[in-house]
Formats: structure tokens, C-alpha cells, sequence
């Protein structure tokens, strides 16, 4: 009788040492190779931003000082408001205007606010107001410098007062961009 559950024994015991111990190391070793797979996942993507990372640095690194030094004065990547309104001041000089009554109003944003397309801008904006006086055809010149300069700028505002020296008074509001 003993020889017919022997068989019997070694099969329960089979049975149960699978459920109880090997079961649970399959589903171990499952999720090491999900995790693996992960792993495998990221660092491939690692290695594909890492060769997009090197061609943008190749292709920055093709442009030369000049252009680089333009492309920051057309978009810095800061704000430096003394030295805008330097280089208007520097453009006004050329037409015999000088700048005063200086504003520069740095809109309060919500850096995680979104514009109406749902994205959040990459750029911010300053507000710069000056008053000015001089003749029409200098502060039109003006202008036409202000609008061919590297620095993207565009005018909001402009209002216009004579004086009594047959000469005008114009208020001037731009608006300046940086990358944030």
C-alpha cells in the first residue's frame, strides 16, 4: 500500500511546491523582463535623442559667431532693459530726437498659461512706452529704423501733440519679445 501512494505523495508535493514556489518566481521574472523591456525601451530612446542632440549641435555649430550674435539680438534669450532702450535711444540720436519720460512695463504672465491654440508661448513680451520730440520726416526715419533693426519690435501705440516750435511730441508705445 505504500508503494500506490508514494506516487500520489510526490505528485501533491509537486503540485504544491509549484503554487507555492515556482509560481511566484515566474511572475517575479515576468515582471523583470517587462522591467528589462522598459529599460530596453528608454535606453533606446536615449540613444535616438542623443544622436538628435548631436546633429542640432552640429547644425549650431555650422552657423557662424556673426549670425549666432544676430539671431540673439533678434530674440534674446533675456530681457535687458537698459539696453534697449540704449539702442533706441542710439537710433533716435541719428535723427536728432532724444528719448524721455521712459516706461518700461514688464507684463505680469502666468508662465503655465496657455495661448488659444492650448500651448503655452515660448517667448514673453515687454512694454516699452517714450515721449519724443521733433519733426515728422526724423520720427518717420526713426520708425523705418526701428522696423529694419534686428530686434523684433512692433509698435502699439503712437500719439502725436504739437508744440509751439512747429515741432511735435509723439508718445510712442513698442512692444519687444524674449524667449523665456
Amino acid at each position: 500500500m505504500n508503494s500506490n501512494v508514494t506516487p500520489f505523495f510526490l505528485l501533491a508535493l509537486a503540485i504544491a511546491l509549484f503554487y507555492v514556489y515556482i509560481n511566484p518566481e515566474y511572475s517575479k521574472i515576468d515582471a523583470l523582463r517587462a522591467q528589462e523591456a522598459q529599460y530596453s525601451d528608454a535606453l533606446d530612446r536615449v540613444q535616438e535623442i542623443s544622436q538628435i542632440r548631436d546633429q542640432l549641435l552640429t547644425k549650431y555649430n555650422s552657423f557662424s559667431p556673426d549670425d549666432l550674435n544676430k539671431l540673439q539680438t533678434m530674440l534674446p534669450d533675456t530681457v535687458d532693459n537698459v539696453h534697449l532702450v540704449l539702442d533706441m535711444a542710439n537710433v533716435a540720436g541719428n535723427y536728432d530726437l532724444s528719448l524721455s519720460n521712459i516706461k518700461v512695463d514688464r507684463p505680469q504672465q502666468d508662465l503655465g498659461s496657455s495661448d488659444e491654440t492650448g500651448q503655452v508661448p515660448q517667448y514673453q513680451t515687454v512694454n516699452v512706452a517714450f515721449d519724443t520730440s521733433g519733426t515728422l520726416a526724423n520720427y518717420t526715419n526713426f520708425l523705418k529704423d526701428i522696423e529694419a533693426s534686428l530686434r523684433i519690435t512692433d509698435v502699439t501705440g503712437i500719439s502725436i501733440r504739437p508744440l509751439d516750435s512747429g515741432k511735435y511730441q509723439f508718445t510712442t508705445v513698442v512692444n519687444t519679445y524674449w524667449l523665456k
